[in-house]
């Protein structure tokens, strides 16, 4: 016995002699040793350089954009002026429930201190880059908590700072509601993944209940993904690795619940029906679903269409826009086979979203690679898979019944730089473990969770 194991430590001896760390083998011993904090500041300051340079060197582009956004911009100026949450058109239809209310409120707010200016643009701009950013870095915190190693998380923020929203800015520096709503969503998900840990504090779930009703009240279709990870983690199932007390739970339910619940309130005294947060969801699908060139937008949306404004004055805008989601559903019925062709077409335009060829192909190889990622960790029963995976069904359906637009896939952008990072952290693993390096940065992909 003694023989053997002096064998085998000469054996390791011998081969621990050939090892020759190169930088790859120094970058992760340092990544190894110091606190989470330092490397959310590393990639803070990352993206802050990309999003502030570029909204700064084309300042001009970038406030046109945010002038052209009329129906968010048109209701800020409402409440601006008025106090009223209504006229999102360009032709006035009285108090509204079209979009989510938090990012137009901030966008008034702004427009009461600095008018209705190109100045208060720029500051919208900013306040975009601002929250856009801060999504950056608590990419990474999210990919730690969830249980992927450093450098995954660390590669997954990287590329949110360098390569925003389907390798583009626009929508970062641009849509606040996409760049707001993105942060919170990460906030709520990664304290939801707290309280799990500090299982015994109630502090947490009321703090993720109420980030992600802000979240809801910000991007409205992200209350999908939020309500399936809730009730995953109320299931009693035996290795859950989202499994919170039900008490934890039911606070978080709650406490989500009554942030959006004034809202809700405030729309069925206008309305005089029940409005979670949009009304819209009908004029969309409506939309979608028609023979009408260019997607019948000027002889059905609002904007464009007396008809519509005419049919909202006299049945209220919840009521109309169910109307013309009805019209919608007639038309599917007619013509199934065309409808299953267009949703499929929706399915690839929300995963790779369409643009100029080079940022088109970049968008491709980062779903690509985002796939391999999950496959991999679901080879490996991670956590992390569950969680991306309830994300990643969840959220987009909604869009598979809408026109397609690049922008729609902002909120969950996140998750799929984290899983394209994944390939990207195998292959440095394989490196690393051919220059006889083990680390953190392991095979497993992972850290204990």
């Amino acid at each position: 016995m003694l023989s053997v194991d002096l064998k085998i430590k000469m054996e390791i001896t011998h081969k621990s002699e050939k090892v020759v760390p190169g930088k790859s083998v120094k970058f992760a011993s340092w990544l190894e040793h110091p606190p989470v904090s330092h490397i959310f500041v590393i990639v803070l300051l990352i993206a802050a350089t990309v999003h502030f340079g570029a909204f700064t060197l084309s300042r001009r582009e970038y406030v046109e954009i945010l002038g052209r956004q009329y129906e968010s911009r048109n209701i800020a100026i409402s409440l601006a002026k008025t106090g009223n949450f209504a006229d999102p058109f360009s032709v006035p239809t009285g108090k509204t429930a079209h979009l989510e209310p938090i990012p137009p409120f901030l966008t008034s707010l702004i427009y009461r201190i600095w008018g209705i200016t190109d100045r208060a643009e720029f500051v919208h701009g900013i306040l975009c880059a601002v929250f856009s950013t801060l999504t950056c870095g608590l990419t990474v915190l999210f990919g730690i908590e969830v249980g992927l190693n450093r450098f995954t998380s660390l590669c997954g923020g990287m590329i949110a700072a360098l390569a925003p929203n389907g390798l583009q800015l626009r929508s970062d520096l641009t849509e606040l509601n996409g760049a707001l709503g993105t942060a919170l969503f990460v906030s709520a998900l990664l304290v939801m993944l707290r309280a799990r840990r500090y299982g015994a504090s109630q502090l947490l779930p009321i703090v993720s209940g109420v980030l992600s009703g802000l979240t809801i009240l910000t991007w409205n279709s992200l209350l999908a993904p939020l309500a399936a990870l809730m009730v995953c983690a109320a299931v009693p199932v035996r290795r859950n690795p989202l499994r919170l007390p039900l008490s934890s739970v039911l606070v978080m339910s709650l406490c989500a619940s009554l942030v959006v619940l004034p809202w809700s309130l405030r729309n069925l005294h206008v309305f005089h029906q029940w409005v979670t947060v949009r009304s819209n969801l009908g004029l969309e699908f409506r939309l979608a679903q028609n023979d009408f060139s260019q997607g019948g937008f000027s002889t059905i949306h609002p904007a464009g269409s007396p008809e519509t404004r005419e049919l909202m004055r006299r049945v209220g805008e919840p009521a109309a826009y169910a109307a013309l989601g009805r019209d919608g559903l007639r038309w599917v019925r007619v013509h199934p086979v065309e409808f299953a062709k267009r949703v499929l077409k929706r399915m690839v335009a929300f995963w790779i979203p369409r643009g100029p060829s080079l940022r088109y192909a970049l968008s491709f190889a980062i779903a690509f690679a985002a796939l391999c990622g999950f496959l991999l960790l679901i080879m490996q029963k991670h956590p992390a898979a569950l969680v991306v995976g309830i994300v990643w069904l969840t959220f987009p359906a909604v869009y598979y019944l809408v026109r397609p637009h690049p922008r729609y896939q902002q909120p969950i952008a996140f998750s799929m730089y984290l899983m394209a990072s994944v390939p990207i952290s195998f292959v440095f693993d394989r490196h690393l473990y051919t220059n006889g390096r083990a680390s953190n940065v392991d095979g497993t992909l992972c850290k204990e969770w």
